[in-house]
């Protein structure tokens, strides 16, 4: 789950932020009637954009003709707004358009000859990759803060190699600046007009930051490229990696994480850039270092080498008793060079294949926390890869571990020998979160044992870890009604199961006369009024989300072979299960609706996946106790126990795959009218159309946009330009098969 940003109001911003000039901007009578247009529009947001991008653009200039020519950049920063460019190669997750940016000049690449006559001005194509500042108008009764903030993240969102980023916010009556990097985001006061130092500090920042504050990363440069940005990575150990494609960013504050991919004729490379504090900064570099140090673990993404930290590590912000803050080290990037790949679970081929992923994982988290006390605690649909494959330098110099876990391939051949080759068809990512129970004898990994922190991605969450509380209602008994028994297998698929992993191992599962679900049901612990035990991280809870993960993607997936016409009410129903249990009016968990009121998910789910309501049913009978409740407990793997018979059985009954549209999912994008604005000079009045300069279209005539669904939010760690969006949809280039870290 991504930290909300760190919002903090310094009311010396520019003393602790910015660079302040040591000799004044010369002045000049423009500047004066600028910031007359500047206050007069106060209702329109139109005479506020245009007179505020000329203003900054003549400062800009005249500060970087006073710089040193070894000091200055080849252009100076021009400010255009805009009615004067399109801004393509944006995250898909932004709006195609802000009201001003900061971009290496010279000034006529972008805005051009004037043209007699015209009644637009020419708008010239720009790329976000450009951007190094933005600025937010608004109208004089509204505030729009918030809006700058998720500027901030756009920005960052298109250029990994900045460390952080100035945003400018404005309206009439006066301005505001805002800086966000990892740590969080600060901002200044608000400054009248008619005090402009801060105004011309914010601008020096942009050449000169402070030393505090890192904009660029000299270790990330970009390439462009006709559809995307390609990046080079340099290692000061390994080399320069050329042609990287950058495929997922987290929010710009918290664990900020980009990740590219390097693909060559014979290997494919990973790098994942992570923000993180001192304390969690070599947790997954520990994890994974531990997890394949007596021979690759099967099934768990692996670590080729690590890089180098970033040239100046991000600041954490303190809160002064004054208000003001100060900057002390905290954050630091971690470079991670990974050896796996594959592609995200919502490109599964089949809902067969997509099974079989889901069950290998399984048991990687069984052999995880039952053979080294490894919890992941980060189960989602983002950190499950399918169809992986690994660097040839993984296994170099070393094998496989001697007992690797028996994964589904290997049962439907009945064949469970151990050749050294990795035969899962699911690979477990993204170890930021994990946590060792018991602490490494060789100091491997990093001591963390805070295992009751609310950790994860909030919609897979365990219902216990998102409450933060071990869960109870006084209403709901706790007899045996309330527990299911573990599932049995017959016939064949009871062969398998036996053949892989022996009739004793079915035994030690089985209920006997004296306990139900493992346990002894009469038995359990029942909290005082008012009383909450406290969360604690345990294996079941991992197996939960692992759960939850597997009927979200069954209500989403998308068969190849579609029905027409198909009914989405049950499926927004349960949707809003999983999107609004966090929600803020709403305390409680809505999953809980799962267990009740609902007979039946054949509403739900695409008719070629009706056959599937008895299986999401049973997984949902085996999560809904609280085992943390029993006492005594069931035996450690009873959950993964459950939920491995039941995806075995689906797995061994299907007859049909079920063929799916990988990278498709329900519910589909569906196009809207473009939207085009007048042209605006200053001299003019206001264009017709324009209220308050917020729109959330871009654009020519010619350019085609798409409504951004819930599809898309699912699918953000892959940042593809609008070339692709254009052509595919949400759908994955297929030329890149990505893991995503």
């Amino acid at each position: 789950m991504s930290p909300e940003p760190c919002n903090v109001e310094d009311r010396k911003f520019v003393k602790n932020h910015l660079t302040q000039l040591n000799t004044p901007i010369p002045k000049k009578k423009r500047d004066q009637q600028l910031l007359d247009k500047i206050q007069t529009r106060r209702r329109k947001t139109t005479g506020l954009i245009v007179a505020l991008s000329q203003l900054l653009t003549e400062f800009s200039q005249r500060m970087y003709e006073k710089m040193t020519e070894g000091d200055r950049p080849a252009h100076p920063y021009v400010f255009i707004n805009r009615f004067h460019y399109l801004l393509t190669h944006h995250p898909h997750d932004s709006e195609p358009e802000k009201d001003i940016i900061a971009v290496p000049g010279p000034k006529s690449r972008y805005l051009g000859p004037p043209v007699e006559n015209a009644k637009r001005a020419n708008k010239s194509q720009v790329r976000f990759d450009d951007v190094v500042s933005l600025v937010k108008c608004r109208a004089l009764t509204e505030n729009g803060l918030d809006n700058a903030v998720e500027h901030s993240r756009h920005l960052l969102s298109s250029r990994p190699d900045m460390v952080g980023t100035y945003v400018l916010w404005a309206h009439a009556r006066c301005y505001q600046i805002v800086w966000t990097d990892a740590s969080g985001t600060i901002t200044s006061p608000r400054y009248k007009w008619a005090h402009m130092p801060p105004l011309f500090a914010y601008l020096s920042s942009l050449y000169t930051p402070p030393k505090n504050h890192v904009l660029f990363d000299p270790t990330i440069t970009r390439t462009p490229h006709p559809d995307t940005t390609l990046w080079t990575i340099t290692s000061r150990n390994h080399g320069s990696f050329i042609g990287c494609r950058k495929v997922f960013l987290e929010p710009a504050w918290g664990g900020r994480t980009n990740v590219w991919i390097q693909r060559t004729a014979h290997q494919v490379v990973v790098i994942k850039d992570t923000f993180l504090t001192n304390k969690r900064q070599k947790i997954e570099e520990g994890l994974l270092r531990y997890i394949h140090r007596r021979g690759i673990y099967p099934g768990v993404i692996r670590l080729l080498f690590t890089g180098d930290q970033a040239p100046s590590p991000p600041l954490t912000i303190a809160r002064l008793a004054d208000g003001s803050s100060t900057r002390v080290p905290e954050r630091v990037r971690a470079r991670l060079f990974m050896g796996s790949y594959g592609s995200p679970i919502s490109e599964a081929r089949s809902v067969k294949d997509m099974l079989m992923a889901f069950y290998d994982v399984l048991e990687v988290l069984r052999g995880l926390s039952m053979e080294m006390n490894v919890l992941h605690r980060d189960i989602s649909t983002e950190n499950i890869v399918i169809y992986p494959e690994h660097h040839p330098d993984t296994m170099k110099d070393q094998r496989l571990v001697e007992c690797p876990p028996i994964f589904i391939s290997q049962i439907l051949a009945k064949d469970k020998t151990n050749d050294g080759t990795d035969k899962a068809t699911g690979l477990l990512i993204d170890f930021d979160q994990g946590i060792q129970l018991v602490p490494d004898p060789t100091h491997i990994v990093p001591v963390d044992q805070d295992r009751t922190q609310k950790v994860g991605t909030a919609m897979f969450m365990s219902r216990s870890g998102s409450k933060g509380a071990v869960r109870w209602q006084e209403n709901v008994p706790y007899r045996s009604a309330a527990y299911w028994p573990m599932p049995t297998l017959e016939g064949e698929v009871r062969e398998l199961y036996e053949l892989a992993y022996g009739s004793e191992m079915y035994d030690r599962y089985c209920d006997t006369p004296e306990t139900e679900h493992g346990a002894r049901p009469n038995d359990f612990i029942r909290p005082g009024p008012g009383e909450k035990l406290p969360f604690v991280h345990k294996p079941h809870h991992d197996v939960e989300s692992l759960c939850w993960a597997l009927i979200y993607m069954l209500f989403h997936v998308q068969p190849l072979e579609r029905t027409e016409e198909v009914d989405l009410g049950g499926f927004w129903a349960v949707r809003e299960f999983f999107h609004n249990h966090e929600d803020a009016n709403n305390p409680g968990d809505s999953r809980n609706q799962f267990f009740g009121g609902w007979t039946d998910f054949r509403v739900c789910l695409d008719p070629k996946l009706t056959s599937f309501n008895g299986f999401i049913w049973e997984i949902l009978y085996q999560i809904q106790p609280e085992y943390d409740l029993l006492d005594p407990p069931p035996p450690p793997g009873h959950l993964h126990e459950a939920i491995r018979r039941l995806l075995l059985k689906a797995i061994c009954e299907m007859e049909d795959p079920i063929a799916l549209d990988p990278g498709n999912l329900r519910p589909l994008t569906y196009p809207v009218e473009p939207y085009s604005d007048d042209p605006c000079d200053l001299d003019d009045d206001v264009p017709s159309g324009d209220d308050n300069g917020d729109t959330n279209s871009s654009h020519g005539g010619d350019f085609n946009v798409e409504v951004k669904t819930e599809t898309n939010k699912l699918k953000r760690k892959m940042d593809i330009g609008p070339d692709d969006a254009e052509q595919q949809g949400t759908k994955r280039p297929r030329g890149v098969d990505s893991s995503i870290m």
